[in-house]
């Protein structure tokens, strides 16, 4: 008859729409409260969850025959008598579980009178968690510290009033079970020592980086930590190359544990099959000269003998793109031709980094210049006339012009001898030719004249 109302219900809420829709804001603090602000009466509600969500019950303004219930990845709510959660601002619920966070809820439904559609909008809440023991059972005859005395701490809240739960998820003032409020912590949720109350970064996030449990060491090697978001470990057993001389278990380490250690094994089970709840803490006290370098070979195994995968725990998540030289994931820094991660070397023309590239003056890399004809590390050359390549002064002339030397010795003067033998001269102009008659002659053949005419014998034969 239940699940009879029940698929009603949830079909009333998805199926049955108005022409108008009403609002609600839901609000998840650190604290766990589920709070809400709506215009309309609630009269039933639905969510999803990932797994994070262990217990839930309703809050001041929930009445009290409301049915709540969680089941391994939903959260629901209603009433079989048709009672509401009054409109305004109050608590609908309080959520507790490993994981709880903002991120790990989804796909919430509520309904209004008649199943009307009520528009959800979900935030994330930065109200600092506060903690305090739930009120007294049994008509007020039942208070935390009766609960405790007769239960533990680890009683279970189903035997007590049926809800779920442990006691000290009931009583955490009493069971000494409150969270750190506030103050530094690990922001990241994605860490696996993320702390919801923590309201300031400390920059001490560790990552598991896709690995079930992951491992880290004290300085001194005397200590093996671990740390698990979500998986509880049954056994282990890892190798090394002698540097453990003794193991024992840590404080995480249920008491009724067999740890053992040989020269190159250190293993570690429980023969009533307890196990290692995840969170983080001690897992093995050593001795010896241990590091991170002489274990190898960790092998665990979960619930029911399932594999767990292992790594060391980093301080940084795993990136899912491309680490820059910076370290940065996706990053944009890159290393110069030095190896310089942002430097500002850069290869030359030449191909040498941070070098000048070609010298002033030369034409190449090798230092070459260009001769006169323009080709680099060519021979050509200017000759003496100017002309690149050239032959320069042509044989028997005195200059570039094709000049050559006069007889007078100078270059381009023109001047020959004349047929006299005289430089320059003007040649045969004189009255035997190149030369005067000679003196006292009357001819250019040297006769005189005696009296009887030029060449003639002299007077006494002027006759003849």
């Amino acid at each position: 008859m239940c699940k009879r109302n029940l698929r009603l219900l949830v079909s009333l809420c998805t199926i049955v729409t108005f022409a108008f829709s009403q609002n609600a804001t839901l609000t998840l603090q650190p604290s766990g409260d589920l709070q809400y602000s709506s215009d309309i009466d609630i009269y039933g509600f639905q969510f999803d969850h990932t797994g994070c969500v262990s217990s839930a019950s309703g809050g001041a303004e929930v009445p009290s025959d409301w049915q709540i219930s969680v089941s391994s990845g939903v959260v629901l709510g209603f009433s079989m008598a048709g009672s509401s959660i009054p409109n305004g601002d109050g608590t609908l619920l309080s959520l507790s579980g490993d994981g709880l966070s903002y991120s790990c809820l989804s796909g919430f439904t509520l309904s209004g009178a008649e199943g009307a559609a009520i528009t959800v909008t979900y935030v994330e809440g930065d109200e600092v968690a506060t903690c305090e023991d739930g009120p007294a059972l049994w008509g007020g005859n039942g208070p935390c510290s009766t609960l405790v005395a007769v239960f533990g701490c680890d009683g279970s809240m189903a035997g007590v009033n049926g809800d779920s739960g442990t006691i000290a998820d009931y009583c955490p003032v009493t069971c000494d079970a409150c969270p750190d409020v506030g103050g530094p912590g690990c922001m990241d949720p994605n860490a696996v020592n993320y702390d919801a109350n923590a309201t300031e970064a400390d920059d001490n996030c560790l990552y598991c980086n896709g690995s079930d449990v992951c491992f880290g060491l004290s300085d001194d090697g005397s200590e093996l930590y671990y740390a698990s978001a979500s998986s509880v470990i049954a056994g282990f057993q890892f190798d090394h190359d002698g540097c453990v001389e003794s193991a024992s278990g840590g404080a995480s380490i249920p008491s009724d544990w067999q740890i053992s250690s040989s020269a190159s094994t250190v293993l570690g089970f429980s023969f009533s099959g307890s196990t290692v709840d995840p969170g983080s803490g001690v897992f093995l006290n050593l001795t010896g000269s241990v590091n991170q370098d002489c274990l190898s070979n960790f092998i665990l195994s979960g619930e029911g003998g399932s594999s767990l995968s292992s790594g060391w725990v980093s301080s940084t998540p795993a990136c899912d793109g491309v680490v820059d030289c910076a370290g940065e994931c996706g990053g944009s820094a890159v290393e110069d031709c030095a190896g310089t991660c942002n430097g500002d070397a850069v290869i030359d023309e030449c191909g040498t980094c941070g070098g000048s590239g070609i010298a002033d003056g030369a034409c190449d890399c090798a230092g070459n210049v260009a001769d006169c004809a323009g080709e680099c590390g060519g021979s050509a050359e200017l000759d003496e006339c100017g002309v690149c390549n050239g032959s320069g002064i042509a044989d028997g002339a005195c200059d570039c012009a094709g000049n050559v030397i006069g007889c007078d010795g100078v270059c381009g003067s023109n001047l020959v001898n004349d047929e006299c033998g005289i430089c320059g001269g003007a040649g045969a102009v004189n009255d035997c030719g190149c030369d005067d008659i000679p003196d006292g002659a009357c001819d250019c053949d040297g006769n005189v004249d005696l009296g009887c005419g030029c060449g003639e014998a002299g007077p006494s034969g002027c006759d003849n």
